[in-house]
C-alpha cells in the first residue's frame, strides 16, 4: 500500500477550502450580543496539527498493524486473531506488517510471498479473486470459471480457491516475468474475512504448490506461538529401521507394501512416499478436522463436500489404537504437482486422530488410475493398520 504523501495531501485539501475561504469573506455574519450584522474583514484558516497515527503506536503495534484504542474509546475494528501454522519447508517468516498478519518468503528468494491477511471487505471474494488474477495478466472470472473454483474448508469455513499465471506486477512493486499466483478467500471470524496468496516464480511453482496446500490445513487461531521448525526431529521423515532424510526420525513407524518403491519425502508435510506404476501413497502429519479434509479431497476430484450423513456413513478402521475415517471416491482429480483434471482417477485417503498427540492428524493418501487403485486397497489397509507411535 502506498504511503500517503503529506504535502500533497495538505495542498489537496486547500485547494478544496479555499472557495470556502473566499466565500466567507464576501458574506457577514450577526453579533450574537447585538444582532447587528458585521462585515467580515479577515479570514484565516485554522488547521489541526498533522498527527500521524503511526507514532502513538508500540513497535509491536506498528509491525502487527493493529491501533490501541484508548481506555475510553470504542475499536474502530474488530479484533484481528493471531494465527499458528506449520512453516512451510524452505519458507522462512518475516515480521508481520500493516494487512499481513503472517508474512513468510522463501530463504533463498526474495521475489516470494506467502501472506495472511484479514480485514471487513465488502467487494466480495469473487472481486479479490479478480484482482489477484489481473495482476498477472488473466481475465475475470466468467461465471462458469468462478462456479467451477476449488472449494475447501479452512479455519472451519468454507473458502474458494484460485491459481493464476502470467508475468506479476504486485502493489508493493514487486514484479516477475512469469510468475504464479496461489490465493484463497475465506472466513477469519464471522466479522472478518481471510485471505491467503502465495506468489512465486513458475518454475518453482510444484514444490510452492505443495506448501500452499500444506499451509492452507495447518492454519489455524491460537496463541501466537512459533511457526514449526522443519528441521526439528519430531517433523522429518524416516522409515522403521531408519533415521531417514538428515537424521531426522519420524514419530511414527509403518510397514512398507510389498512391491512399492518408497522414496524419501520432499517435504515436512510427507513422513514416506510409495510409488507403483501411476500410483502415488504417502503418509503425512497434518492439522484440521475429518470434515475439511475430506471435503478438501472430495473437491480434489471434483466432487460435492459430503453432508454429514454421508461422513457419518463411511468407512472406519482400526489405526493407531483409535478409528481412522477412510473416504474413497472417483473423478477428475486435480493434483499439487497439476491443476488440469485427469480423468478416470480413484483416491483412497484416511484421517486418523491419534490420542494424546496435540491435535495433530495423521492421513494417509493413494491416488492414480481407477482400477489400479481399487485393486491396491489392501496394501492401503496394510500400511494403515500397521502405523504406530515410536516410543510407545
Amino acid at each position: 500500500m502506498n504511503s500517503i504523501q503529506r504535502p500533497h495531501r495538505a495542498r489537496r485539501v486547500g485547494a478544496l477550502l479555499a472557495p470556502i475561504v473566499v466565500s466567507l469573506g464576501l458574506a457577514g455574519c450577526e453579533d450574537g450580543e447585538t444582532g447587528e450584522r458585521a462585515t467580515i474583514t479577515k479570514t484565516r484558516l485554522a488547521a489541526a496539527a498533522y498527527a500521524d497515527a503511526s507514532e502513538q503506536l508500540s513497535l509491536e503495534e506498528r509491525l502487527m498493524g493493529r491501533r490501541r484504542p484508548a481506555a475510553d474509546e470504542t475499536p474502530q475494528r474488530p479484533a484481528l486473531p493471531s494465527y499458528t501454522f506449520d512453516l512451510p519447508e524452505g519458507w522462512k517468516a518475516l515480521p508481520p506488517r500493516q494487512f499481513r498478519e503472517v508474512n513468510l518468503r522463501l530463504v533463498d528468494d526474495e521475489a516470494s510471498q506467502l501472506t495472511v491477511a484479514t480485514f471487513q471487505d465488502r467487494a466480495g471474494a469473487r472481486a479479490n479473486l479478480d484482482r489477484w488474477r489481473r495482476e498477472v495478466g488473466a481475465g475475470e472470472l466468467t461465471d462458469a470459471e468462478y462456479d467451477a473454483l476449488e472449494r475447501r474448508t479452512v479455519l472451519g469455513a468454507p473458502a474458494v480457491l484460485i491459481e493464476a499465471r502470467g508475468p506479476y506486477a504486485g502493489m508493493g512493486g514487486m514484479k516477475l516475468d512469469d510468475a504464479v499466483v496461489m490465493g484463497a478467500v475465506g472466513k477469519a471470524k464471522s466479522d472478518l474475512d481471510l485471505f491467503v496468496k502465495l506468489v512465486v516464480a513458475a518454475d518453482r511453482a510444484d514444490a510452492a504448490r505443495e506448501a500452499f496446500d500444506g499451509f492452507l490445513a495447518s492454519l489455524r487461531v491460537g496463541e501466537n506461538t512459533p511457526p514449526t521448525d522443519p528441521r526439528a526431529p519430531q517433523r522429518g521423515a524416516g522409515a522403521p529401521s531408519s533415521a531417514g532424510s538428515g537424521g531426522r526420525v519420524s514419530p511414527l513407524t509403518w510397514a512398507a507394501p510389498s512391491g512399492w518403491s518408497e522414496e524419501p519425502p520432499t517435504s515436512q508435510f510427507r513422513e514416506v512416499t510409495f510409488r507403483r506404476g501411476g500410483m502415488e501413497m504417502y503418509l503425512s502429519l497434518a492439522r484440521g478436522d475429518v470434515a475439511g479434509n475430506v471435503a478438501r479431497w472430495a473437491g480434489q476430484l471434483g466432487q460435492p463436500a459430503p453432508d454429514d450423513a454421508a461422513l457419518a456413513a463411511l468407512e472406519r478402521v482400526p489405526s493407531l489404537g483409535v478409528d481412522a475415517v477412510v473416504y474413497e471416491g472417483v473423478g477428475s482429480l486435480t493434483s499439487m504437482r497439476s491443476r488440469t483434471p485427469v480423468p478416470g482417477q480413484r483416491m483412497l485417503a484416511a484421517i486418523v486422530r491419534p490420542e494424546n498427540a496435540g491435535g495433530t492428524i495423521v492421513t494417509l493418501k493413494l491416488t492414480g488410475p481407477d482400477a489400479d487403485v481399487a485393486a491396491a486397497k489392501p496394501d492401503f489397509m496394510d500400511v494403515l493398520s500397521s502405523l504406530e507411535m515410536r516410543g510407545r
